[in-house]
């Protein structure tokens, strides 16, 4: 192995900030609660709430993407149409736009709950939001991104 050239050791470095920037706040979040924090924010039933409607919400979304999914993969492996490359197009986009402005198009569905400032209701829940605990937009952003790798790894697989 010979003498490495300047630009091999500075890729190096920035790669391993990049992969600190990553790995860093990972074991931060693992090793910082002990267990009897676990243990006393489990029986919060707020958490409890919340921990079930997101595992219901990335089932809910995956169900969805396999069952819609599945056959927009198989026709665009299968078949060639006009306007494959459109279809396409408009399946990857998900991928390429950023979640916040997913979010952004999601509360733009739903008008009502993006415009209100919840200080100033006193009659909404504890999120500000008089839907709390219900999903109908989790669902839009999970399939958003789900739809898009299961439409590109079906067609690699049909």
């Amino acid at each position: 192995m010979g003498k490495r050239e300047p630009f091999f050791w500075l890729t190096i470095s920035c790669s391993g900030i990049v992969i600190a920037f990553i790995v860093l706040p990972l074991f931060d979040m693992v090793t910082a609660p002990s267990v009897s924090m676990l243990k006393e924010t489990l029986k919060d039933h707020g958490v409890v709430h919340a921990i079930w409607l997101s595992i219901y919400t990335a089932a809910s979304a995956a169900l969805i993407s396999f069952v819609f999914g599945t056959p927009l993969a198989y026709i665009l492996a299968r078949t060639d149409f006009r306007g494959k490359r459109l279809v396409e197009s408009i399946v990857d986009l998900p991928i390429v736009i950023p979640h916040p402005v997913v979010g952004i198009a999601i509360l733009h569905r739903h008008p009502q709950r993006g415009r209100e400032d919840p200080l100033d209701r006193p009659d909404l829940g504890r999120s500000g939001d008089p839907d709390y605990g219900k999903c109908d937009g989790d669902h839009h952003g999970a399939d958003l991104c789900g739809n898009t790798l299961l439409y590109q790894h079906g067609e690699r697989r049909f």
